[in-house]
Order: C-alpha cells, then structure tokens, then sequence
C-alpha cells in the first residue's frame, strides 16, 4: 500500500484540524445564541475546522479534490448494503460502548452530549444536517480520507492507527470503544473499495441512529444491566456482528474495486490477509535517508496519539470536574 504523503504531513494537518476545530468552537461560544443555536453553532464549528486541513491539502497539491483522496464514484447497487452495515455495527457495539460506560461510572467519569430537543421537527431537520451529515463528510474525509493517502507503514498499520485516533481524538473515553470499531470497518471499506463515499454513507446512518434511537420508548432500558439490557445487549451484540461483517463482505464483493474479496475484514484483522496489505513504496526503504525520514514519522505518530491521549484525560478531568 503506498500513497502521496509522509505521515508527519497527516499528523500536521490532523492537529491543524483539530486546533481549528478548537478556535471556532470558542468562538461560536461567545456568539449570542438560544442554548439549541449554541449546540448547532458548536458542531459547526468543529466539523469547518475539521475541514481546514482538507482545504489546505487541496490547494497544497494544485490538484481537484477527487485527485488527491479517494473519492471515485459508488456503485449504486452496494449502496443499499450502507443501511445493515451502519445497523449492525451500532447493534454489536451497544453492548461494549454500554459496559464501558458502566466502568468508567464507577470511576466516577460520565459523559454526556448536548443535543437540542428532536421531538421538535426543525431541530430534528437541523440535527439531521449540522450533526449527523456534516461530521459524516468532514470526519471521513479527514479521518479515513487523508489518513489512507499516507504511505507510512502499511495498509494494516493505518487501519488500526487511524482508527485509534479517530476514537481518542473525539475526546470521549465512554464512547472510544465503539468509535475505534467502527474507525475501523470504516477505514478496512475505504481501502477495499477505493472510494470515502461508502464509508460517508455509513458514518451519516449511525450518526442518525446515535440521535434518534433515544426517542424510542423503552430504549433506556436497554443500556441497564440491571433490567432489559442484561440480556438484549448480548443479542443485539451477536445479531449485528451475524449482520455486519457479511455486509461488509457483499459490499466490497459487488463493488469489485480496491483489495480482492479474499481479503475479508475479518482476514485482515486477524490473520492479516494478503501481501497488498504491506507492501510499502520501495523509494521509502533502504537509504539512510528514508530510514531517517522513517524514524521522524515513528516519533511523529506516537507524539500525535499521545497528545489525543492526554487532551482526552484532561478534557474528561474538567468535564466531570465541573
């Protein structure tokens, strides 16, 4: 797997991302809104400065977008099998992100998420547009977009290293476990079919049913291990894997482009699939030059995770300081 940028280059543009993202939120919160308005102002405000280092990526390489990520077109007959996949990962999911949650609560850690009132059917259009389909187009294209156009490494290494910092990165501890999972089916399409916009499709439907499901009467007694959720997680959990990874498996399948169908998710992820997954750019390796050039990008990557690891302490620290 080869791409166009040195991983130090993803990691920049990552943090400039993330300092962006930073700047407008504080800015959007001294604008005087009602308190829904400051909610929508503040996911804005991240998902532009999510955004940021796109922007500069692309008028970095003198290029159209479409040159510079992987942004051909879908096939429209995988394009039903988005839905199973985006449903089963949320199913198997539940279960771990709800046990954590459950561990970090005896810790004395919560977290919680403002979202306006979605009874409301203009709060739910807006929640549809500003929270659910805008960080599904500017998080893809910065998490698995300009992270899957890097040649460090391998194929393999991004898919977990990505995905690792697309989990720490949303400075949530509760919801890591399943954000790094679905980082990584996300990433594992990206690569198989050669296109974000199946991986845009499925962030867009979770993000909807992370917002809607709640409504439902009797969701909460799902995430109680006391009640209902001692045993619906652990179904629901077994259900949507028996869901998603044949989903995934149909959905690269029919769009035949990228890796070959052998290379199934579960085959890379355990036991590694095939050579493509590591072949690196030969002009990398070998000189003392790149091996230098190499060691910069070690540093670089074990630096930016462990700044999301420690901004993710402290932001969870403060939160539940407050």
């Amino acid at each position: 797997m080869t791409g166009k940028l040195r991983f130090r280059s993803v990691a920049l543009l990552y943090l400039t991302g993330l300092l962006s993202a930073a700047a407008l939120s504080i800015i959007a919160g001294v604008i005087p809104v009602s308190a829904e308005g400051a909610v929508f102002l503040n996911y804005a405000a991240t998902q532009i400065g999510f955004s940021v280092p796109v922007a500069i990526y692309r008028f970095r390489g003198g290029a159209r977008l479409n040159e510079l990520l992987p942004l051909m077109p879908p096939k429209l007959k995988a394009l039903p099998l988005i839905v199973p996949i985006a449903v089963g990962a949320y199913m198997q999911n539940l279960l771990i992100q709800t046990g954590i949650g459950e561990l970090w609560a005896m810790a004395g850690v919560y977290s919680s998420v403002s979202i306006p009132d979605l009874t409301e059917p203009g709060w739910a259009i807006a929640a549809i547009a500003v929270i659910a389909a805008l960080p599904a187009v500017a998080e893809e294209f910065l998490f698995r977009g300009i992270f899957s156009n890097s040649c460090y490494k391998s194929a393999y290494f991004m898919l977990i290293y990505s995905s690792a910092v697309f989990a720490v990165g949303h400075l949530s501890p509760v919801q890591a476990a399943h954000q790094f999972i679905l980082g990584m089916i996300l990433m594992y399409i990206v690569y198989a079919t050669g296109t974000l916009w199946y991986s845009v499709g499925i962030h867009f439907a979770n993000n909807v049913l992370a917002l809607f499901l709640p409504l439902i009467p009797g969701y909460g007694e799902i995430l109680n291990f006391n009640g209902a959720g001692a045993w619906v997680l652990p179904l629901m959990c077994v259900v949507g894997a028996a869901v998603l990874y044949p989903s995934v498996y149909l959905l690269t399948g029919v769009h035949k482009g990228g890796f070959s169908r052998e290379n199934g998710f579960l085959r890379v992820l355990f036991r590694r699939g095939g050579a493509e997954w590591y072949s690196e750019d030969p002009s990398m390796t070998g000189t003392a030059e790149t091996q230098a050039e190499d060691r910069r990008d070690k540093v670089y990557s074990v630096a930016l995770l462990a700044i999301l690891v420690v901004a993710s302490v402290l932001g969870t620290l403060l939160e539940n300081s407050l």
